[in-house]
């Protein structure tokens, strides 16, 4: 009975590996198309999910927080710093996250596109300025100063950051 279990378990571990294996290797085959009118998600050219421009509400480059809940669909194994969410104005999810090779390139090509529409180009959200300056604390302002005191002083306006 024990060779029994054993030979179903090396079964089972015979299949599971390769398709884990071509899972993982699936993955990094899907991409980004901005058309004309839509957002589409591609599997070796092969469009599987279609998001309407103006179904857009916002862009941002962040990750999801705990409590939102979105269509995910990565296309590498370490998306760090590669997070695109997309707020959707309807559907059962509304955050649609992607991670873009080149997340700040392919928003403005996808406000652009959003702009040949004539539609109202998102809002940038307050997240996607904190990380450009993450890690440069010279360049971030100090919160005592006003931001007028350069124009006291008879600088012009013109202020050091």
């Amino acid at each position: 009975m024990l060779l029994f279990y054993f030979k179903t378990a090396l079964i089972c571990l015979v299949l599971a590996v390769p398709l884990v294996l071509s899972i993982a290797w699936l993955i990094t085959k899907i991409d980004y198309r901005i058309t004309s009118a839509n957002l589409e998600v591609t599997l070796w050219g092969v469009c599987v999910r279609r998001i309407a421009i103006s179904n857009i509400r916002s862009i941002s480059a962040r990750r999801l927080h705990a409590e939102e809940w979105g269509e995910q669909w990565w296309n590498t194994h370490q998306p760090s710093r590669r997070f695109l969410t997309l707020r959707l104005r309807s559907g059962l999810f509304r955050y649609f996250v992607i991670t873009p090779r080149h997340r700040y390139v392919f928003r403005s090509e996808l406000k652009a596109a959003m702009a040949n529409l004539k539609l109202p180009t998102p809002a940038v959200e307050e997240t996607d300025a904190l990380e450009k300056d993450a890690g440069e604390d010279s360049a971030l302002p100090d919160e005592g100063t006003p931001a007028d005191a350069g124009e006291a002083e008879g600088n012009s306006g013109t202020t050091n950051r």
